[in-house]
Order: C-alpha cells, then structure tokens, then sequence
C-alpha cells in the first residue's frame, strides 16, 4: 500500500478539504463567526496551535505541512470559491480569517494521531457543524478524531 504524500493522517486531510472546497458562503461565514465567538479564552487557541506545531515537529511532518498549506490556498482561491465569492463570500466579515481556519483545522488533522484530542477539537470546532468529524473519521480515523465529534 503506498503512502499518502501527507502522511498516516492524509485521508482525513483529504476528505476535510474536499468538504471545504463545496461549503456555501453562508458555512464558511459561519465558521468565521463561530471561531470569533470561541476567542473568550484566547489561550486555548494559542495553545491548541502551539500543541499542533508541536506535533508537526516531533512527527516530522513539516514538508507535508508545505505541500498542504499549497493545498489550502488552491481550494480558497480555487474555481469553487471563486463562484462563491461572486455569490457572497466577499461579504465574509474575513475571508483571510477563513482561510487560516481551514489551515489550522487541516493542520490539526495533519497530527491527529499525536495531538491530544483537546487540542484538536479547539482547532477543529469552527468546522463541526458544517464538516462534523464523524464524517471524516469514518474511513477508520485515529482515536483522537473519533473522540472529538462531540
């Protein structure tokens, strides 16, 4: 079986980003709002992205996390979100707030294996409602991920 070019974790990467890619202007706007409403303890998040950087490190999966950041801007500028903004995801509040959740969402799935489930349920929750981690841990994710869709 050949390995995934983002690592044990790149189908969940993969199906998490695929999701994004056709999320309507009003799942992302309420990403956003749901991440902004979420920072009355800062710290978390602050710790939750220090947890995955971490993580990054230790697994060695820092070239994954480039080719995955590429992956990232595609999908926010791509053909799909191109349509949307046309249709209203101009009128997000931040559309580079967007995309840096998605960035921090995917990253964390990146080291689910190794982020302690706390973590990766701060960096993931923006997502929940539209993305729900059940969806994307049903090809037999690591336990951090079954743990977190609560």
């Amino acid at each position: 079986m050949a390995s995934h070019p983002l690592g044990p974790n790149g189908r969940f990467v993969d199906l998490f980003l695929d999701r994004v890619s056709a999320m309507t202007p009003a799942d992302v706007d309420a990403a956003v709002v749901s991440w902004r409403e979420s920072q009355h303890a800062p710290r978390d998040w602050a710790a939750a992205e220090e947890a995955a950087a971490t993580a990054l490190v230790r697994t060695e999966r820092g070239e994954a996390a480039w080719t995955l950041q590429d992956r990232i801007h595609a999908v926010v500028c791509g053909p799909q979100w191109a349509r949307q903004r046309a249709a209203g995801l101009g009128a997000l509040r931040s559309a580079v707030t967007a995309e840096y959740l998605v960035a921090s969402a995917a990253l964390a799935l990146l080291v689910a294996d190794v982020l302690p489930p706390r973590h990766l349920a701060r960096l993931y929750a923006p997502f929940l409602a539209s993305v729900p981690l059940a969806e994307i841990s049903a090809v037999s994710a690591p336990t951090s991920l079954a743990a977190n869709d609560a």
